[in-house]
């Protein structure tokens, strides 16, 4: 008798029995994703990276797919215990569980999680469990101390203290567990000065990094992206470049210092000639447990330019430490010559203590009017009257990523920790650095035959005149 062919084996079974067979051996996303949520899973499986990262554009499917891997593995692997981070307790609510319902709906009824809504959990018969958390106001922290062999971070550019959450709470889960992955997720932050940028950049290093857009969404038409982009107000706005189109950038609308784009910071960011004469000035934000950023410029008086030579941004350091960091930067940088004025914005306690113990010669900002001394910093950076040395890397980044907060009445924090202290400190400088006094001697540049102050590159009619009368033959 001849054996059924696997075709026609496959044809007597329902697509009921088919279903349930498929869960058993918790296969779910062949049958279930959709073809760029396929995509997904294949890299992410065949990659060997710990940490895996997926940044893509909104509505693309990305919170389904972290929960079908979630249930395959919990299914595939008894005994797995399995985490599932969001931002918040809310996101867990509305958007976790609802689709976890929505997959488990035609799981058979021997296979079905338990799911206790109090502890957050879904307990598998074979033992595995996926436990789901917000990281808001210290959540994150009720997940210590158990291990763990999958964790997936749904919205991760939306975490404000992913690193903590990643590095001191889930990592540390993953001792003793081999095999043990990390699956990282998210749109891209509303500023590229996020933890999950530098999670995906350091990926991306090692293959294991993918990227999907809009486009590459197979449950919309042509004419309904073309729709979404219309409404984002085009393909040049932030909002379309970042929610559709997966691209780190910074939101105009909460950018402190939004006028310098990539081009602006192309022509300014440029090493030049130092003048002859220039009055210097330092200008420092003090912290300790926020960073204390110093900057180190002068004006050109000839060319009315501020040229930021130097940085520097420390954190938990004495005062003594920051005058001695200062000073061997300023004679590095001026010799002997002091700089005309230091500005540090600290409290009156320790701006007397840098005067009296350290002689150190300082004054505080005048900082009356925040909007008022930003808007002169872009008014500066939109007139290129800014030039910076490009070995200033700290200051350069802050001004690509820094941001208000949502009250737009301070600066937000960075995710490195500050308070955007180079910013700060730029603020300062631009406001008090002398634009007015002369620092050439007079006289400098006199030339008796040309005209009065600095010597033209072709000299006046009259100066050949003069020469060609007492020139010898």
């Amino acid at each position: 008798m001849t054996s059924p062919s696997p075709k026609a084996s496959s044809a007597s079974f329902s697509k009921r029995q088919k279903t349930q067979e498929l869960w058993r051996r918790g296969v779910l996303c062949a049958w279930k994703g959709h073809a760029t949520q396929k995509l997904m899973y294949d890299a992410f499986k065949a990659s060997p990276a710990k940490r895996f990262v997926i940044n893509c554009a909104r509505r693309l499917g990305k919170s389904y797919f972290l929960c079908l891997v979630a249930l395959e593995k919990a299914i595939q692997d008894p005994g797995s215990d399995i985490k599932i981070a969001t931002a918040n307790q809310k996101a867990t609510r509305k958007i976790i569980v609802p689709l976890m319902r929505q997959i488990l709906a035609d799981c058979p009824k021997e296979l079905r999680p338990r799911y206790k809504s109090i502890e957050g959990t879904y307990e598998f018969t074979n033992g595995s469990m996926i436990t789901i958390c917000g990281t808001e106001m210290g959540q994150i922290d009720g997940l210590r101390g158990t291990a763990c062999d999958l964790i997936i971070i749904d919205e991760a550019g939306f975490i404000s203290d992913l690193e903590y959450a990643l590095e001191q709470v889930l990592l540390p889960q993953t001792q003793g567990r081999p095999g043990a992955r990390i699956l990282i997720a998210s749109t891209p932050p509303i500023s590229p000065d996020h933890a999950f940028v530098r999670y995906a950049v350091n990926a991306m290093r090692k293959g294991a990094y993918v990227k999907y857009t809009i486009y590459d969404n197979p449950r919309l038409t042509k004419e309904e992206i073309e729709e979404y982009k219309e409404e984002a107000g085009g393909e040049a706005t932030t909002t379309w470049r970042r929610e559709s189109l997966a691209e780190f950038i910074t939101d105009k609308d909460s950018a402190i210092l939004p006028e310098a784009d990539e081009s602006l910071l192309s022509r300014i960011v440029v090493e030049c000639i130092k003048p002859v004469y220039f009055h210097p000035i330092t200008s420092l934000d003090l912290g300790y447990l926020d960073f204390t950023g110093g900057l180190f410029a002068y004006y050109d008086f000839a060319a009315g330019k501020i040229v930021i030579e130097d940085e520097f941004l420390v954190n938990k350091s004495t005062s003594a430490k920051i005058v001695e960091a200062t000073l061997s930067i300023e004679r590095s940088l001026w010799g002997d010559l002091r700089p005309k004025s230091r500005v540090v914005d600290a409290n009156p306690l320790a701006i007397a203590d840098l005067n009296d113990t350290h002689r150190f010669g300082c004054h505080a900002p005048e900082k009356s009017d925040l909007q008022a001394n930003v808007n002169r910093v872009r008014m500066d950076l939109s007139a290129e009257t800014i030039i910076i040395h490009p070995r200033c890397i700290n200051l350069i980044n802050q001004i690509k990523y820094a941001t208000w907060d949502k009250q737009r009445s301070k600066f937000s924090r960075s995710s490195e920790g500050g308070h955007w202290d180079l910013i700060a400190a730029l603020i300062y400088l631009c406001k008090h650095i002398d634009r007015r006094s002369n620092p050439f001697p007079a006289g400098h540049g006199y030339h008796p035959f040309s005209d009065f102050g600095y010597p033209r590159e072709r000299l006046n009619k009259a100066h050949e005149v003069f020469r060609n009368m007492f020139r010898r033959n």
